[in-house]
């Protein structure tokens, strides 16, 4: 919680060749009841997870992307982005 930069990356891949994107983000933990029951009643596999949107150890967490690194399958050069 005291540093909120975070980042995700999707792998992917065409005829042996991988590829990947990045995304740097700045994450926020989403407090407010309504919102967190509205996601929790409304993705079924959350279900199988936690028992209410009240549960403890649910945590919604919204990614602001800040910008993204892309190497197309078989790059080895990447085309960033910045937001």
């Amino acid at each position: 919680m005291q540093n909120p930069k975070t980042e995700f990356c999707l792998m992917f891949g065409r005829k042996g060749n991988r590829g990947t994107i990045r995304a740097e983000c700045t994450a926020t933990i989403i407090k407010e009841k309504n919102i967190k029951a509205e996601i929790y009643n409304n993705v079924p596999l959350l279900s199988e997870f936690w028992k209410s949107s009240e549960d403890s150890g649910y945590a919604l967490i919204e990614l602001r992307p800040t910008g993204f690194e892309y190497y197309s399958p078989g790059s080895v050069e990447a085309i960033r982005v910045k937001l």
